[in-house]
């Protein structure tokens, strides 16, 4: 699949996998051209199954059609690794609070030459939010995980409130990065900024 790259900084990719009935009208200039801003910028944060902020597009009656198929998403991150000061403390924390994602502690490290102990978080199948212990720096990490819905994001902010994070910011529409941007953030044992967000 080509992705849109005329001046938005996109870049190009490609793939197999079916394509679904998700269409974006390409117009002059390679802009989207589609029935309202609305429609527009809904069709441009889908694209590949990767949500990114509004940008108002020009139309035009000059079309050619791009299919777009979902089924070429993919994980560009694989793991992050989280440095805490208390290995006991940070790991109690966050499965208290990643609980109402689906996010469990079931995966650990026994580190070797030179290599630290870590611990994993994940899904059940694969761990990508790891724990490591030592000296943290809470002012250069920001993580932001994806909730399925508000009721998440709300669970999620209760959860790691009643566990002993800091409440930062409430769950709350957050229109100024885009329509349907529903978000909560809590500060954890070390101070990290943990987000978590529901995108619709």
């Amino acid at each position: 699949m080509r992705a849109l790259d005329s001046g938005m900084g996109w870049s190009s990719s490609s793939g197999s996998g079916k394509a679904n009935d998700e269409v974006i009208e390409k117009g002059k200039n390679g802009k989207p051209a589609l029935e309202s801003d609305h429609e527009m910028t809904r069709g441009l944060r889908c694209v590949a199954g990767y949500h990114f902020p509004p940008v108002k597009l020009l139309s035009s009656s000059s079309l050619d059609r791009i299919y777009c198929s979902m089924s070429l998403a993919r994980d560009v991150i694989d793991h992050v690794i989280l440095t805490v000061r208390d290995f006991k403390r940070s790991v109690a924390f966050y499965a208290k609070a990643l609980k109402p994602l689906g996010i469990t502690n079931f995966a650990d490290y026994e580190g070797h030459d030179g290599h630290p102990d870590l611990r994993g978080f994940g899904d059940g199948k694969r761990a990508f939010f790891w724990l490591k212990e030592g000296k943290p720096d809470p002012q250069a990490v920001h993580v932001g995980f994806v909730a399925k819905d508000h009721a998440e994001v709300d669970a999620f902010y209760k959860a790691a409130v009643n566990a002993g994070g800091k409440s930062k910011e409430s769950p709350q529409v957050r229109p100024e990065y885009y329509p349907g941007y529903y978000a909560t953030w809590v500060l954890d044992p070390d101070g990290h900024d943990i987000e978590v967000v529901h995108k619709s």
